[in-house]
């Protein structure tokens, strides 16, 4: 575990579930009923997930009314902040203006007081949202808020825990201590099985028998994922991912910044191999881009409301592997690029508009942090 003082467990069979256990804990630990969560956050599609998930407005659409008690509030989106792209340069992701955090503090104000709220759920890095690191800086003030109103801080990590970020848990990039962590995904490698990580003091508050399943901690899931645990250490996963992680960043760095590719692509980001590349709006780039790798061999998915690739390769993806579908990658930028170029030049000839405009250089979501691990 990140920090010593999550020392107690539930454990579940899916993210969704394990969320709304957080959810209950959070509850009924606090005796408070409502919940802040981040603008273009994914929690799942359950029914109180539903109402927390704000990534896209399908996964609730029609199926109200939901969970009521949800608040929202923005993320540090440094791509997409109004302010980064209006300050020529002044503030940027190494350099966040942090106004989310004082949009947190007017919810707080306005909507629902921190003697109301039991806790507020944070993905590290924003999953259907776009594969969005948090700045340094952010996620301290908000622990430090929480820790003035009595509020809890849950880290979803769902998506980037178990070594998915190029550490075990992405939290210990920040050095931030959660009340609650949220697991699932990587810790049994496809078996059913996620859990909820806390401190005995909150878990001991709730009734033997208030939380529990027939399937919930089953033990197959449970012999897998003490498997993964086994498969980390002997084959030295997270090494892998460090490397890897920094072989497909430098590459999609290449295409922000080369002058044949640089014209379409907003922004490349992310933590160890959990990587995004967005794209400059209004060209629908990136659905193009997935459909030329596919063509060669390579299934790449898209993400969140805006013009984004995401990439998650297998945490133990050779060196070679990484070569290959970092140049099909690459070369598929490249041929959109260049036909989006060429659509520009003979919009031209007509008079109509020409090829895409250059990117703006905000800085983006990169967290340049140490990838070391103990």
């Amino acid at each position: 575990m990140p920090h010593p003082s999550l020392d107690s467990f539930f454990f579940w069979n899916s993210g969704s579930e394990a969320i709304e256990a957080a959810v209950k804990l959070a509850r009924h630990a606090t005796k408070k009923q409502n919940i802040i969560v981040m603008q273009g956050s994914y929690h799942g599609r359950t029914f109180a997930t539903m109402a927390m998930t704000r990534s896209k407005t399908i996964y609730g659409q029609n199926y109200g009314p939901l969970m009521p008690g949800v608040f929202e509030v923005d993320f540090p989106y440094c791509a997409q902040c109004p302010i980064a792209e209006r300050c020529e340069g002044k503030y940027g992701f190494e350099n966040c203006c942090l106004d989310p955090v004082e949009k947190l503090e007017l919810v707080l104000k306005r909507s629902t007081a921190g003697n109301d709220t039991a806790a507020i759920f944070i993905e590290p890095v924003l999953g259907e949202g776009g594969y969005v690191p948090m700045p340094k800086g952010y996620v301290e003030k908000v622990r430090a808020i929480c820790d003035r109103e009595g509020i809890l801080l849950v880290l979803d990590e769902v998506q980037t825990g178990y070594g998915r970020t190029g550490k075990m848990f992405a939290t210990e990039h920040y050095g931030v201590q959660p009340d609650i962590l949220v697991i699932a995904k990587g810790i049994a490698n496809g078996f059913p099985l996620s859990a909820i990580a806390s401190r005995k003091e909150l878990m001991d508050k709730q009734k033997a028998g208030s939380m529990g399943g027939t399937y919930g901690g089953n033990a197959v899931a449970c012999a897998a994922a003490v498997a993964v645990v086994k498969a980390f250490k002997e084959e030295k996963v997270l090494d892998n991912v460090v490397a890897r992680g920094k072989e497909m960043k430098a590459m999609l760095d290449g295409l922000k910044t080369d002058g044949k590719t640089s014209k379409i692509v907003k922004d490349a980001r992310g933590l160890g191999l959990m990587l995004a590349l967005q794209f400059v709006p209004g060209g629908s780039y990136g659905p193009k881009v997935q459909a030329k790798c596919l063509e060669k061999d390579l299934l790449v998915l898209t993400t969140s409301i805006y013009d984004t690739l995401r990439f998650i390769p297998p945490l133990n993806i050779s060196k070679e592997d990484m070569e290959k579908g970092c140049e099909i990658i690459k070369q598929a930028v490249e041929e959109v690029a260049a036909e989006a170029e060429e659509a520009g030049r003979a919009k031209g000839a007509n008079g109509e508009a020409t090829a895409p405009a250059a990117a703006k250089q905000t800085g983006g979501n990169q967290l340049e942090v140490d990838y070391t691990h103990a």
